[in-house]
């Protein structure tokens, strides 16, 4: 059916398959690449969609789910496949591969990697490494931190209400303006641990050159109920949204 189709053609992208480099298999790979680009023409206007709607309902879980869908779709690869070093300007299928029989399987680990080592494992000259280096240097680094403000406010019969300030900026010596060729945008999501939707914004890079405070409310309902921040650049993909994320802030209601 079409949409078997578009699902394996989408799987078939972000898992890096690699096609049959054959005389025969010419005619089979200029049509899959056509479709390959009418698909991606579509689906990230229909992923806004789903992640719009779900944010109107409050559902946090669907949201953000799709928020790193969106994030696959747009970098081609799975947020938490080795595949995302293919985001690196100068890296193939090919490359990535040899980094990950190194132990080399994300940007991270690939940052921290001497320029030596990486020209081994590559099989590259010098100054091949250092070149690397400075363009893992471009790619956006984000950092958010949350604090409650002032006391809760207890709500008889309804719960805690606080009040909550996250800044959010990069960790970059300097801003990313684009990734790609592309405008980096960042999207932050707070939320309740039981899935409900308690703020949510997407801010331009060029607005977080020293950071930026976001303020929001929430209330509790349960004493052990938390709040969650995430913040990810829209369609980069990175090696899995939580390890991206705000470590979980505990706002523990008193009743």
């Amino acid at each position: 059916m079409p949409s078997h189709k578009v699902s394996l053609i989408i799987q078939s992208v972000l898992g890096g398959i690699e096609l049959p480099a054959d005389d025969k298999s010419i005619k089979h790979k200029i049509q899959y690449n056509t479709e390959v680009s009418i698909i991606f023409q579509h689906v990230h206007r229909l992923i806004r969609c789903i992640i719009d709607c779900q944010l109107h309902l409050e559902d946090s879980i669907a949201a953000h789910n799709g928020l790193s869908l969106a994030c696959s779709l747009g970098a081609r690869v799975w947020n938490d496949s080795p595949l995302q070093i293919k985001q690196i300007e100068t890296i193939g299928i090919a490359a990535v591969r040899k980094l990950v029989n190194a132990g080399i399987k994300t940007i991270e680990a690939l940052e921290n990697t001497e320029s030596h080592r990486i020209e081994a494992i590559l099989s590259r000259n010098p100054p091949y490494g250092m070149k690397l280096l400075d363009l893992l240097k471009a790619f956006p680094k984000l950092r958010v931190s949350v604090k409650m403000m002032g006391q809760p406010a207890i709500k008889p019969g309804e719960g805690v209400k606080v009040n909550v300030r996250s800044e959010i900026g990069f960790m970059n010596e300097k801003v990313p303006l684009l990734f790609a060729k592309k405008a980096v945008y960042v999207c932050f999501l707070a939320e309740t641990t039981d899935g409900k939707k308690v703020h949510f914004c997407r801010i331009s890079a060029k607005k977080l050159n020293n950071g930026q405070d976001i303020l929001f409310s929430a209330t509790l309902t349960h004493p052990a109920q938390s709040i969650n921040c995430y913040v990810m650049c829209e369609e980069i993909g990175k090696p899995t949204a939580f390890e991206l994320c705000a470590p979980m802030l505990m706002l523990h209601s008193r009743y």
